[in-house]
């Protein structure tokens, strides 16, 4: 699961973390107060350009490098070119750094470092990538690199030797984790890259559930764009009716439908709200379930009650399994009714020091129970909603 992230010079997140560094993962730095880690359910809120989005997108860079190379990852979506994804004025590179913890086979944490450059050309190529495992035995804690590349020279950790072996990278388009995770070299790299390469995103879906022009034939999974429902439901009809039919009976006792919920789609009378908010449970109760979704806005064109339902089963969702997880954005209150504070990330606009390189405006992220004052309304019984809404999410505004 991933537990912690530090961002440097993506779009707006000039020098942004939220969750778990290495330094507390490996025990390297003592703290007065623990540090707070994303959460299976977690959600980002802030005004609006305060950097929710550009955080998840940043996410969906990552995962893309490793489907794909950093060039491809640097256009799709509509990013425009790896120029207009580094902060301005800054040293036209980005950096990820990404911890995981996990509980099996044995507890430990995983460090996953990834920078990306451009030549004099614009040409993004990645620059350095480094892997590292620290294990939380007890009665042998320790680190151990499992990867480490610099300008596609370095070494990688060979599971049948027990030891490293020297490695030149093809190409600078590609992650070595993603040429390394496929090999079967290493276990932990082949994990690590399975994770990120399956994360979800669905970003700007306001319309969702309204089908695309898409060619008949069955889609195993819901798209990015929540749109491809009949498909979907063509794929597990065929292929997988017993699973089909759980699937629909659960949905439509969810639904607010007077028939089962494949027959209301069918029929062509589903409205917008309750057509994303069936694509969105499908997603839910995908068989195959991805390790992280990260949802923009899930909420947007749902009845209150719709939106304590899929508060509900976005819950449900993270508890399954040890390896689901979700991050969302939302701007309503409703949403946080069932969010405890350790499950809210505080997005705001800072102004950084005049002598620091880059833009003077960044964004910044907290967690809402690093404030005294929300814990302590917290425990009184008082809701994150109402909290929020009056405003003690907001103080640290930029200044």
């Amino acid at each position: 699961m991933l537990t912690g992230i530090h961002i440097r010079h993506y779009a707006l997140l000039q020098d942004t973390c939220a969750g778990l560094n290495w330094d507390d993962a490996t025990g390297r730095q003592r703290q007065n107060s623990q540090p707070w880690i994303l959460q299976p359910l977690t959600v980002l809120v802030g005004r609006n350009s305060t950097g929710k989005t550009s955080f998840l997108d940043a996410l969906s860079f990552v995962s893309d490098c490793l489907r794909y190379d950093v060039q491809m990852a640097s256009v799709l979506n509509e990013r425009g070119g790896f120029s207009r994804l580094v902060s301005a004025d800054s040293d036209h590179s980005v950096s990820f750094e990404l911890i995981f913890s996990e509980e099996k086979p044995a507890p430990h944490h995983l460090l996953y470092r990834f920078e990306c450059a451009c030549d004099q050309h614009g040409r993004p190529y990645v620059a350095s990538e480094e892997v590292r495992r620290f294990d939380q035995d007890d009665s042998q804690p320790g680190e151990r690199r499992l990867l480490q590349m610099a300008k596609g020279e370095g070494v990688v950790f060979d599971d049948r030797l027990n030891s490293e072996i020297t490695v030149t990278a093809a190409d600078l388009k590609h992650p070595a984790l993603a040429v390394w995770g496929m090999t079967g070299t290493s276990s932990s790299l082949t994990r690590l890259y399975w994770q990120i390469s399956r994360w979800f995103f669905s970003v700007s879906a306001h319309a969702a559930g309204r089908p695309d022009q898409r060619a008949p034939g069955g889609h195993k999974h819901i798209s990015p764009g929540l749109d491809n429902i009949e498909n979907v439901l063509a794929y597990y009809r065929e292929e997988q009716p017993d699973i089909y039919q759980r699937m629909i009976r659960k949905i439509s006792d969810r639904l607010p439908t007077d028939r089962a919920a494949d027959r209301e789609f069918l029929s062509g009378k589903m409205t917008s709200g309750v057509l994303k908010l069936f694509a969105l449970l499908l997603l839910l109760e995908d068989p195959d379930p991805r390790p992280l979704l990260c949802l923009e806005e899930p909420d947007v064109g749902l009845y209150h009650e719709m939106v304590d339902l899929l508060g509900r089963e976005m819950r449900d969702y993270s508890l399954r399994s040890d390896d689901c997880q979700i991050i969302f954005t939302t701007h309503s209150p409703f949403m946080l009714e069932s969010m405890k504070p350790d499950e809210v990330w505080v997005f705001s606009r800072v102004r950084l020091e005049a002598d620091q390189p880059g833009p003077l405006i960044s964004a910044r992220a907290r967690c809402a129970a690093s404030d005294p004052l929300v814990q302590a309304m917290y425990r009184q019984g008082i809701g994150l909603s109402a909290i929020w809404y009056g405003g003690h999410f907001d103080q640290e505004a930029e200044s």
